[in-house]
């Protein structure tokens, strides 16, 4: 990609990956009248010729970067705050581009670090009454979140925090230490409850360890929710279905709900399902230089408008190329049926037998439905 975009803004200067360092060195060059040749991560045209500088290393030291300037993202109203603990994921899932950009390398700040900016934007912005922590992999090291957590609390930080994490590592230990630090809700990326399609995507976890996770948080106070990918390499209307055999299951453990947490499969630049497509001919590197949206699958080829479902020529388009490549058998009729399961996903919590305040209405007269 960035060969392409190069060409295409050739008065440009690109920095690739991680460019904190990267754009203080350009912005040196520039003020100096330096050489761009000599700074790390760029990519550029230069007398009608692409360049492409060495690969810039990743920040291995967190700590020395300053606090993000969070004034430019705040008004009055606003009670939440977002801050990074870490960078990088060690994981390669197929749907994900952290893979490309962090090199499945995982770098820490210092809790002292971490708290010391939490602090500061208590202070700075007191309507602020949640911090939502928005790490790639904020449990890969439970014994780092404990030490966190701990500080959190020695510390005594009058907010509630959110955060988002693998179904494992996960530990009993990790649990008690977010209750002690004020977590409230946790949201754990499942994508698929089909065995087979959660092979495919790499996550390296398995329908049972989704099970353990919530049985970790079956009696704590904090809320879990599930975040689900409809429309993976693989899927089809009997994974589908496996996927809100499992969501019931969970919800017997512990009881949440979905919303908006069930999403189609987008795809991006960088990812292994990106090139898959490639491949299929579903599209090729020009549309990023369009300004269609991103592609993404089954829900996208579908709106409900006014009780009705809509075509979109676009989506139909990149669907059909990736049915001729095989990649998942299905008629249009089955691509609704795709789209009202999706929706129905969402409405799971308020559909389950486990559900409170009398929610008992049988989700699995809405899944019979799409069996005709």
């Amino acid at each position: 990609m960035k060969e392409q975009i190069a060409r295409r803004f050739p008065y440009c200067t690109l920095c690739l990956g991680e460019s904190e360092t990267t754009l203080c060195e350009l912005t040196e060059v520039f003020e100096t009248g330096g050489d761009r040749a000599k700074v790390n991560g760029l990519a550029y045209f230069d007398n009608g010729e692409l360049r492409i500088t060495p690969e810039r290393e990743l920040i291995a030291d967190l700590d020395e970067l300053p606090f993000a300037r969070h004034e430019a993202f705040f008004n009055e109203r606003r009670g939440t705050a977002e801050i990074l603990t870490s960078r990088g994921c060690p994981f390669a899932c197929t749907f994900c581009v952290l893979d490309t950009l962090s090199r499945r390398k995982i770098r820490y700040r210092s809790a002292p670090a971490v708290i010391d900016e939490i602090e500061y934007i208590l202070t700075t912005f007191p309507q602020v009454n949640t911090i939502q922590i928005l790490d790639d992999q904020f449990f890969a090291n439970n014994k780092r979140v404990i030490e966190l957590c701990d500080e959190i609390a020695r510390r005594n930080v009058q907010c509630a925090f959110e955060c988002s994490g693998r179904m494992k590592p996960l530990s009993k230990d990790v649990v008690f230490a977010m209750e002690r630090a004020n977590f409230k809700t946790v949201y754990l990326g499942l994508e698929t409850g089909s065995p087979s399609v959660l092979k495919r995507t790499r996550k390296g976890i398995t329908t049972e360890d989704a099970v353990n996770a919530f049985e970790l948080f079956r009696h704590s106070p904090i809320n879990i929710y599930v975040l689900m990918i409809v429309g993976l390499p693989g899927e089809s209307l009997a994974t589908i279905l496996e996927s809100a055999a499992l969501l019931q299951r969970l919800q017997k453990i512990k009881y949440h709900t979905y919303s908006h947490r069930v999403s189609t499969l987008f795809v991006y630049p960088g990812t292994q399902i990106h090139d898959l497509c490639l491949e299929a001919g579903a599209f090729d590197d020009d549309h990023w230089l369009t300004d269609e949206d991103v592609p993404y699958l089954y829900g996208g080829a579908y709106a409900r408008r006014a009780g009705r479902i809509r075509r979109d020529p676009a989506d139909l388009r990149l669907t059909g190329a990736l049915d001729d490549a095989g990649w998942v058998g299905r008629s249009e009729a089955h691509v609704a049926r795709y789209h009202c399961l999706r929706l129905d996903l969402r409405r799971v919590g308020a559909h389950c037998e486990s559900g409170p305040q009398g929610h008992g209405r049988a989700f699995r007269g809405r899944v019979d439905y799409l069996h005709h």
